[in-house]
């Protein structure tokens, strides 16, 4: 150690560079690579003595040399593969070697915000420190700060260096605040303007107390979550607390201790932490509350669930709820639902109204129009449907009898007081679930001033439900094979009004008990998009007619069979507005008609 303490402060020598070693407060933060690159290229033949390194020895190590001036070039020596570098020796005190590493480097060898960890780190009072060092005392406080800022944030140096002046502004802040308004300038990248203005939005907060979680509520608070005021209500909730210290329970110390452990960032959280040891504290009172808060989660929870599935529960969210929430979905709350579908065309004209409290159907008949309308892109774009053509049972559906009024249409056109329910499904197919079925009849047996049309592909099933006296229940055959199924099945099923749907009719059919009906309707086939349009040849609905003018059942004519003076009869001769029986008085040209 003697020897290397005389050596002389002017002496010039190589060192290798394995002896030497940064300085642990050197105020670079980061090295610039650029700058050791070029260095290394400049240093492929050795480097310059009149760019030689200064160091000073490590006594307390007792072993190699400190660099005081030259971090870059010993880096730049080892990355060219010089294995000793020149240096001048110089035997500084701590406090001078201190000062040595920001007066040897240039200024454009440190930026600011390492200049401001030499200042802030020097332990030294600033001005003396800008005496000291020669250098101004207004830019070397903004760097100082800046730096103080940024060594408490979480963006990297690298990428906040250039924002120094920014920085400095933010120190004006409170410093629990500093890591957050340094994200969001990063993230948002504010001018030093923009700084300047949002840091004086929080210059007058007050501080976290140490049980809150500072650096979530420093972030909603400069992201506009959470007001300032806020602060001072989670203070005031905990401060205005009844809850108190007594034995042979410490409430109030378990409280802070809770506070404490879970560092809540929001007042409600808080509010939830201080309510529960108040409930300790008042066991009966608590008792009350708890159980109205219970009530009430309940009740937010169960709304929560079945917001969606009143409006359109699939078949497949039906098999997985709990009877209670079944029993929930079964009783519509009031005020949901709308109205019927008054119809805008002639394509269900038997029924001036269409209501569908289910929907989806699992027959895929080829010319469904239904199933084309669900899966139309204008009903995707609606939300209308949502689970597409899946078999959906729709709760809130269920109040639309109440909230349509019958019209004044209706006392000369039955049509007008006809609804036909589910259009858009088949209520009786086999995978239907009874509740379902059970909870339309239900509606439709209390709306008396209405007649419910239902259609299914499926009538073995009709026999099993009791029938109000204003559903129509109904059958739809396409085609012979369907006919006595549909024969067989009626034998059982109740009801004042039954029906055949013949839509589309696709071959001639013929009837041995068309006795069990009440009414035909006969119709054609809209083009979807798997069958084109169709309307049945002319001999087949006249066989079908004379068949049913024969066992004295009316026929209903829809507008798609293309027939003129169509045949439009409704049962038990129902008032209906019909199409015109004759020609108009002007035909009559031989002054007389058949009248």
């Amino acid at each position: 150690m003697n020897a290397i303490a005389n050596i002389s402060t002017s002496t010039h020598r190589l060192i290798n560079v394995a002896e030497l070693h940064p300085h642990p407060e050197n105020p670079r933060i980061e090295p610039r690579q650029e700058i050791v690159d070029q260095l290394a290229a400049q240093m492929t033949a050795g480097m310059d003595p009149s760019h030689a390194l200064i160091v000073r020895p490590r006594y307390a190590e007792d072993e190699g040399f400190e660099i005081i001036s030259g971090h870059h070039r010993w880096l730049a020596a080892q990355q060219a593969g010089l294995s000793e570098v020149p240096c001048w020796v110089r035997d500084l005190s701590d406090a001078d070697a201190y000062m040595q590493l920001v007066l040897c480097n240039t200024q454009s060898e440190l930026h600011a915000l390492e200049e401001g960890k030499h200042a802030a780190d020097s332990g030294m009072d600033l001005k003396a420190y800008a005496e000291a060092s020669g250098k101004a005392y207004k830019a070397l406080y903004n760097k100082a700060t800046a730096y103080r800022v940024a060594s408490v944030s979480h963006v990297g140096i690298a990428d906040i260096r250039d924002q120094w002046r920014n920085l400095a502004e933010i120190h004006a802040a409170p410093r629990w605040l500093w890591s957050a308004l340094v994200a969001e300038m990063t993230r948002s990248t504010w001018t030093v303007a923009v700084t300047r203005e949002r840091v004086a939005a929080f210059k007058s907060i007050g501080e976290c107390l140490p049980w809150m979680n500072q650096s979530a509520i420093a972030e909603a608070l400069v992201a506009g979550l959470m007001k300032p005021s806020e602060i001072e209500r989670m203070a005031a909730t905990v401060r205005e607390t009844k809850v108190r210290d007594e034995e042979p329970h410490h409430f109030l110390l378990g409280m802070i201790q809770d506070l404490d452990d879970k560092k809540p960032a929001r007042l409600s959280d808080v509010q939830a932490i201080v309510a529960a040891y108040e409930s300790d504290q008042a066991k009966h009172d608590a008792e009350i509350r708890a159980e109205a808060i219970a009530k009430q989660r309940a009740e937010e929870d169960a709304a929560k669930r079945t917001h969606g599935l009143r409006a359109n529960c699939s078949l497949e969210q039906w098999k997985t709820l709990t009877e209670e929430d079944r029993a929930m979905l079964l009783s519509p709350l009031p005020g949901l639902g709308g109205t019927f579908n008054q119809q805008k065309n002639e394509a269900i004209e038997w029924a001036q109204w269409s209501w569908n409290p289910v929907t989806g159907c699992k027959h895929d008949c080829p010319y469904c129009y239904a199933r084309d309308i669900a899966l139309g892109e204008r009903m995707k774009q609606s939300g209308i449907y949502p689970n597409g053509w899946e078999p959906t049972f729709r709760s809130n559906a269920l109040n639309a009898p109440a909230t349509t009024k019958v019209p004044k249409s209706a006392a000369a056109d039955t049509r007008y007081r006809n609804v036909f329910t589910c259009s858009m499904a088949d209520l009786f197919g086999r995978w239907v679930p009874s509740e379902w079925i059970d909870a339309v009849m239900s509606t439709v047996r209390d709306s008396p001033e209405w007649n419910f049309l239902f259609l299914t592909k499926f009538p073995q099933r009709l026999a099993e439900i009791d029938v109000p006296d204003n559903a129509w229940m109904g059958t739809t055959v396409d085609m012979q094979a369907r006919v006595k199924n549909a024969e067989k099945a009626f034998e059982k099923v109740g009801g004042k009004v039954k029906w055949l749907s013949v839509e589309p009719m696709i071959e001639p059919l013929r009837f041995e008990r068309l006795d069990l009906f009440d009414w035909v309707v006969i119709g054609g086939a809209s083009s979807s998009k798997q069958t084109p349009e169709w309307r049945p040849p002319y001999r087949w609905i006249e066989s079908l007619v004379r068949q049913c003018d024969d066992a004295k059942v009316p026929v209903y004519m829809k507008t798609n069979l293309g027939i003129a003076n169509r045949i439009i009869e409704l049962p038990f001769d129902a008032p209906i507005q019909r199409d015109p029986q004759q020609a108009p008085d002007a035909f009559n040209y031989l002054g007389h008609s058949s009248k």
